[in-house]
């Protein structure tokens, strides 16, 4: 509990990660990602762990999405997708799970599972239907921006 405890756990599962981690997140959580992050997750593509990340955004995530794309493959939610929260997905063994908004630091709260099954049976399966539905930067069209 707290956003402390939640970015210290993702930051232990980047660094144990040895093949793949597969993130969807809010343009917050990309931020934080950016701030909190960028790092660890340059040494784990070092090491080579494929990295996904597919997010919702907004005007705040334009230095994250380049900074982050430059480790990861970076796609983008479009506004059909109704997703909005956080899962981090490290190996297809271990995921963390958004439990809330996290708009308060001390309220962010958080479910991290080794349950390989909801990893790799549920979680992936998820993430790559959204992976295939969303769109790298510079080619989303949103609701906003088409009028």
């Amino acid at each position: 509990k707290g956003k402390y405890s939640v970015l210290q756990q993702v930051d232990t599962m980047i660094r144990s990660a040895k093949n793949s981690i597969d993130i969807i997140t809010t343009p917050e959580g990309l931020n934080e990602l950016f701030t909190n992050h960028l790092d660890t997750l340059k040494k784990a593509r070092e090491r080579g762990v494929n990295i996904r990340i597919a997010a919702k955004v907004d005007e705040t995530c334009t230095e994250a999405i380049k900074a982050l794309s430059g480790v990861a493959e970076v796609r983008l939610l479009k506004d059909e997708i109704p997703v909005e929260g956080r899962v981090f997905l490290a190996d297809g063994k271990e995921f963390i799970f958004g439990l809330t908004k996290g708009v308060h630091a001390t309220q962010d709260l958080a479910l991290w599972s080794k349950s390989e099954h909801a990893a790799t049976d549920v979680l992936e399966p998820l993430f790559n239907l959204i992976w295939k539905n969303s769109v790298v930067p510079g080619k989303l069209i949103t609701k906003s921006s088409a009028k």
